[in-house]
């Protein structure tokens, strides 16, 4: 064991309440941030996957408006055929 794994391990776990906030702010975190808790133990993980849930949920509604776009012009051009 090298001494930062052993220093990671000898980090507290995080509260359940401090566990909550960095979760949250992960999900209000720019997609593709820099993580700030990389390394400590636990908080990295957490901040993580709240970051990766902002970014599936912006993908998603950028697929819905890029979809409805299509089908927009889509229309249009069937409209000018005429």
């Amino acid at each position: 064991m090298t001494n930062a794994e052993r220093d990671r391990w000898l980090q507290p776990l995080p509260t359940p309440a401090e566990a909550l906030e960095v979760y949250r702010e992960g999900q209000r975190s720019r997609p593709g941030a820099g993580n700030p808790y990389a390394g400590r133990r636990v908080l990295g993980g957490i901040w993580a996957t709240g970051n990766r849930e902002a970014f599936r949920r912006e993908y998603d509604a950028w697929q819905l408006r890029e979809a409805e776009r299509r089908r927009q012009a889509h229309v249009e051009a069937e409209a000018g055929d005429d």
